[in-house]
């Protein structure tokens, strides 16, 4: 775990602000590993609520929510490149990222617009 401590001058704090509000493309492998295992297991529970629960307004909402806590969790390794890497570095093998690759399924898209499932 990387932790990463509060700007404290009102300078920090702006600059904190202004790294939040533009893009940080990822810098390495690692980092879009990173972002491809959010991503893959968002889908992965996406589709258990779409199967799970009742098209309701609450499903809508869990869907919505957990579009949101995909976002957020990018952005949180996005912003925090440097500091991840440089954990991984100084703790080689402590901070593994989960061999996860969804590049072997084959996803069908649905055609009403909702999630994409796997295939087979």
């Amino acid at each position: 775990m990387v932790d990463i401590p509060s700007p404290t001058t009102e300078q920090a704090r702006t600059e904190a602000i202004v790294s939040s509000l533009v893009n940080h493309p990822p810098v390495d492998d690692r980092i879009v590993q990173r972002f491809e295992v959010i991503r893959g297991a968002a889908i992965e529970l996406a589709h258990e609520i779409l199967l799970q629960a009742p098209n309701c307004r609450e499903r809508s909402t869990a869907l919505s929510r957990l579009e949101e806590t995909v976002m957020w969790s990018i952005k949180a390794i996005a912003l925090h490149q440097a500091a991840i890497l440089n954990a991984e570095g100084l703790h080689a093998g402590c901070h593994e990222i989960p061999s996860t690759d969804f590049s072997d399924r084959a996803w069908e898209v649905n055609s009403d617009c909702s999630l994409p499932h796997p295939v087979g």
